[in-house]
């Protein structure tokens, strides 16, 4: 064809490393395996191989593919010497001719590594030599990739594929690292694959490697990966997540821990971890996620030591639906001794929506005091605060995992007052331990929403008294200031001061009917009470457009029994 056209045209012969090529295996002929061309052209010399620029080989079917590659036409000679060796040094075309043995050892390179721009840092030949049973390979990029990988141990004739586990695969938007980390002694075949990020098309062979490792490490193996890339995925920026400062393996000193990733939109977050001694019931417990317009957090507790896998999906805030899109994958390596009890994990039932964030946004809650998630009591007590700017009606309840549960049910440990648009949750929890703290609301017409959860830690070995039982009428803007506990003292004066919005009459009632009046300065009931030899005080109130005589009780006070078991 060159004749036909007048260029000029020459047969080169040598060695080649091709389809049946296989590093390691290979002890080269002493006459050529294959032949390309060079050809002339404006009086510089070019190599081309039209063989391999026309398709490839499938050993294994034994067939011929048709598919047109360009890179093996008119090649630059640094890339060409990658696979092709020629019998006379000159058809090199290099300023410093390789040699056979440097050919042999040099890394097999196909045409996409170099369509790709990538750029080999380590190894530099194709043998690789695990040291303490570990070993890498890194190289850069000019553009963001995807990678992939195939490990496989060779015995005789037979390969056999390693898991995920014998490797941990980074990649950043222009470094690439394979730690390698085989669970046996033995022989590998490494390939590397690689793509353009965010395409869809297959991932092509760039690379590989030959690896020895002649003892295995004493360290644990990776957790399985089935993505096989850790760290961020290459279309989480696209997904409302900024570059983040994590590695993709994170040594934790702390057997607590907590990632906070940045967002250029709200954005709601799921979190799974693994562990090879976790269950899955307990490790739902060792993650608790809070969503806020700006940042994403998880707080991840650690009941063993080792390796973790944390997992992490996202999805719009507005969105309608419940897909949530992984994101990223990261290695959690506990190496604290201080490990976290398993039974001081969080508690199980937590909600995606933990603390103050996207959802009491949504819901018009805001100015919270406390903007984490997760609280450690003050002696196992602590108040909430924050403004329910559109009114809802507003339930919040407790529960904890730990037995025995406490004689009283734990919602006499919460009371929520609300005066006007200012609310308030008072806690005063019965023993230590971990508990749940969900708030619910919605319209005073229909059922209430979950809007969030709080995570409470009370170390404290004391227990408080119970608040007194509330009623479905309390939350409507009432307060209550004296007393503040559900126990009272039997025969004792007790003094009330509560606050009840349109309230036209405000009794306690005991032994007798005790009537509060109203401090027109204040605007709070007030009085005192005997509590009598009654087993309970309740308050109640009666409302403009009721029943004559009608009172709605608020609150439910329990006197306490004397020593001699007297009221």
């Amino acid at each position: 064809m060159c004749s036909e056209v007048g260029i000029e045209c020459r047969k080169v012969s040598g060695h080649s490393k091709g389809a049946s090529y296989r590093p390691g295996l290979h002890a080269e002929p002493t006459k050529s395996n294959h032949a390309w061309n060079a050809v002339r052209l404006q009086g510089n010399w070019y190599l081309l191989d039209s063989c391999w620029g026309a398709g490839t080989v499938d050993l294994t079917k034994r067939v011929f593919n048709k598919c047109y590659n360009e890179f093996y036409f008119l090649t630059d000679p640094d890339m060409f010497i990658s696979d092709h060796f020629p019998d006379e040094v000159e058809w090199q075309l290099l300023k410093e001719p390789l040699s056979l043995e440097e050919f042999r050892m040099r890394v097999q390179k196909y045409s996409q590594f170099f369509q790709l721009g990538l750029t080999l840092h380590h190894p530099t030949h194709f043998l690789l030599i695990t040291e303490n049973g570990e070993a890498t390979v890194s190289m850069t990029f000019p553009e963001p990739l995807e990678f992939s990988y195939q490990i496989c141990q060779r015995s005789d004739s037979i390969q056999r594929e390693l898991s995920t586990s014998a490797a941990l695969l980074t990649v950043t938007t222009t470094h690439m690292k394979l730690r390698l980390r085989p669970p046996t002694q033995g022989t590998f075949d490494v390939i590397v694959f690689a793509r353009t990020a965010n395409t869809s098309g297959k991932l092509q062979c760039v690379c590989n490697f030959l690896l020895e490792c002649p003892k295995p490490s004493p360290l644990d193996s990776f957790p399985e990966n089935p993505s096989k890339s850790w760290g961020l995925n290459q279309n989480a920026t696209s997904m409302g997540l900024k570059p983040c400062q994590y590695q993709a393996e994170i040594m934790l000193e702390s057997a607590t821990f907590e990632m906070v990733l940045q967002t250029s939109r709200p954005l709601m977050m799921l979190c799974e971890l693994f562990h090879k001694d976790l269950d899955e019931a307990l490790a739902k417990r060792c993650v608790a996620t809070q969503s806020e317009p700006d940042q994403l957090s998880c707080h991840v507790l650690c009941p063993y030591v080792g390796y973790y896998r944390l997992t992490v999906f996202v999805k719009d805030c507005d969105s309608t639906g419940n897909s949530y899109s992984p994101v990223g994958m990261f290695l959690l390596h506990c190496t604290s001794s201080a490990v976290i009890n398993i039974n001081k994990l969080f508690p199980p039932g937590l909600s995606s929506n933990c603390g103050p964030g996207n959802g009491t946004l949504k819901a018009g809650l805001a100015d919270f005091s406390h903007t984490r998630a997760i609280i450690n009591t003050q002696q196992g007590q602590c108040s909430i605060t924050f403004r329910n700017q559109h009114s809802l009606k507003l339930q919040a309840d407790l529960c904890r995992q730990e037995r025995p549960q406490p004689k009283y049910p734990l919602s006499r440990y919460v009371l929520l007052s609300c005066d006007e648009k200012d609310v308030t949750i008072s806690v005063a929890l019965p023993g230590a331990g971990v508990y749940r703290l969900s708030l619910f609301g919605g319209p005073a017409t229909s059922a209430l929403s979950h809007i969030c959860d709080y995570v409470l830690w009370n170390d404290w070995d004391g227990a408080w008294p119970p608040f007194p039982q509330s009623y479905s009428t309390w939350n409507d803007g009432c307060v209550l200031f004296e007393p503040r506990t559900g126990h009272l003292e039997p025969m004792s004066k007790v003094r009330f001061c509560v606050k009840i919005p349109r309230a036209i009459k405000v009794n306690v009632i005991g032994q007798d009917h005790t009537e509060l009046h109203i401090n027109q300065k204040s605007q709070m009931w007030e009085g005192e009470v005997h509590t009598s030899t009654v087993p309970q005080l309740k308050l109640a109130a009666s409302f403009p457009g009721g029943a004559p005589r009608e009172l709605n009780i608020l609150l439910c006070f329990d006197v306490l029994r004397t020593p001699n078991g007297m009221r």
